[in-house]
């Protein structure tokens, strides 16, 4: 297997033409997001290659206007090519057959310790328990420390009234001590506030 980076080379062109045909094709209810992607407007895309095929793919995102200047998301747009899919409960543990990550989030924090950003995070629209058991996925397979916040973030910066798709659950690498701080300095005043009359689980 073969990891690429699509935000800095042109090489697999043809390769990204077909996985987005492929998709546009499926029975995928989200595939919608995925048809107008231009990895090149991401800090970093990306994929993995098996046998001259893309089978999954995500993304190293920077947004100043919604999350600070200091704040990327990784694992954004994430992408898995159906012959790589799991069938019904799989329990998460770890190693290579979690493709996203074992092969491509690790990259994609690499690229954001490089550029210099100290807080990294990932999020999810539904499911907080099955998203925690992600992270510590997550956690376990690239060696860093993510942690569940509390409640839902508008992801989406100044918007109102805020859609649906942009409350959602945060996780957040502690790797960087710094990292707790820079969110809460930018993102508090975007919690979710129905979320705070709700009793808190601990997750």
């Amino acid at each position: 297997m073969e990891i690429v980076d699509l935000a800095q080379t042109d090489q697999y062109d043809t390769l990204w033409s077909e996985t987005i045909e492929l998709i546009s094709l499926s029975k995928d209810k989200l595939r919608n997001n995925y048809l107008n992607l231009d990895p090149k407007s991401f800090l970093c895309f990306t994929a993995l290659i098996d046998k001259e095929k893309i089978i999954c793919f995500s993304a190293l995102q920077s947004n100043s206007s919604r999350w600070g200047i200091d704040i990327v998301r990784c694992s954004t747009r994430m992408w898995v090519h159906p012959d790589f899919r799991f069938s019904g409960l799989v329990r998460f543990t770890q190693g290579r057959k979690f493709l996203n990550s074992y092969y491509l989030i690790p990259e994609q924090l690499k690229k954001a310790k490089t550029l210099g950003y100290k807080c990294v995070f990932m999020s999810r629209e539904e499911n907080p328990s099955a998203f925690l058991q992600w992270s510590n996925l997550v956690n376990r397979n690239t060696g860093n420390r993510f942690i569940n916040l509390l409640g839902r973030y508008n992801v989406c910066g100044d918007v109102y009234p805020i859609p649906e798709s942009c409350k959602q659950y945060i996780s957040i690498d502690t790797s960087n001590h710094e990292a707790l701080e820079i969110w809460h300095d930018s993102m508090e005043k975007f919690k979710i506030k129905e979320d705070l009359t709700h009793v808190s689980m601990a997750y």
